[in-house]
C-alpha cells in the first residue's frame, strides 16, 4: 500500500525578483512500513521535501496523495485537521512546552482531536511507557536529558496513531550515545509497523534506516535499499 505518493512536486521561493527552486519534478513513493532516510547537504531540498511531504507546505507545482488522497484543493483548515490525525512530528529542538509535564506534553495533539481529559492522559502514558520514560511522566523538560526529551517528542509523535512519522534530525542535538538510542528505538517503532520518514545529513544515521533517497539541487540524485 502506498502512503505518500509525490507526482512532478517542484518548489520555488521568490524573494522580489530573485527566484530559487528549491525541489524540481520529483517523483516518489512511500509504501506503509517503509523507514525511509532523506539525506543531502545543506540547500539541497531535503527539508523543502519533509514540509511537502508532511503537509506543511504546498508545492508550487504536481500532486501530493496522502492515504489516496490527493490534498492540492484542501484548505489550510482542513489540512490542519488532517495533519493531525495522519501525521507525527519529531524535530530536532523536540518542540516540548517548557512548563509542562512529559504527560501533558504528549497529550497535547489529543487536545486538538477533541478527546476528553482522562482518556489523553491514559493515552499519553501508555506511549510514554512504549518509549521507556515510564518513571518520569511528571518531570518537565527541564528535569530531563537530551535524549529524554527526544523520547517525549516521539510519545507525543504516536499518541494519535498517525499514518506516517517525519522526524526531522532527530539526532542533531543529542551526543552520540543518545542519538544511538533514539536510531534503536525509531527502527523498533519502525518494526512494530510504524512508517518513519526521517531528514539528516549524516550518512552514518541514514544506514540505521532500510532506505536511503540523496538529494542534490533539488533533485533526487540517488534512491536505495540499505544493506543491499
Amino acid at each position: 500500500m502506498v502512503t505518500i505518493n509525490l507526482r512532478d512536486i517542484s518548489k520555488t521561493y521568490r524573494t522580489g525578483e530573485i527566484e530559487v527552486q528549491a525541489l524540481k519534478e520529483i517523483n516518489l513513493s512511500i509504501k506503509k512500513g517503509e523507514f525511509t532516510s532523506i539525506i543531502g547537504p545543506s540547500g539541497s531540498g531535503k527539508s523543502t521535501l519533509m514540509h511537502i511531504m508532511g503537509l506543511l507546505d504546498r508545492p508550487s507545482s504536481g500532486e501530493v496523495e496522502f492515504i489516496g488522497k490527493n490534498v492540492a484543493g484542501v484548505d489550510d483548515d482542513k489540512l490542519a485537521e488532517f495533519r493531525n490525525k495522519h501525521i507525527g512530528f519529531i524535530f530536532q529542538t523536540f518542540n516540548l512546552l517548557p512548563r509542562t509535564t512529559a504527560l501533558e506534553n504528549v497529550a497535547l495533539p489529543l487536545i486538538y482531536s477533541g478527546v476528553e481529559r482522562s482518556r489523553r492522559l491514559q493515552l499519553s502514558e501508555e506511549k510514554l511507557k512504549n518509549v521507556g520514560l515510564n518513571d518520569r511522566l511528571n518531570h518537565t523538560p527541564a528535569q530531563l536529558s537530551g535524549g529524554q526529551q527526544q523520547r517525549v517528542a516521539i510519545a507525543r509523535a504516536l499518541v494519535n496513531n498517525p499514518d506516517v512519522i517525519f522526524a526531522d534530525e532527530p539526532t542533531g542535538n543529542l551526543d552520540s550515545k543518545s542519538g544511538a538510542e533514539i536510531m534503536k528505538l525509531l527502527a523498533n517503532l519502525n518494526a512494530e509497523g510504524n512508517t518513519i520518514i526521517l531528514v539528516t545529513h549524516e550518512p552514518d544515521i541514514a544506514k540505521g534506516t532500510k532506505r536511503t533517497i540523496e538529494l542534490r539541487d533539488g533533485e533526487i540524485i540517488k534512491d536505495k535499499l540499505n544493506g543491499k
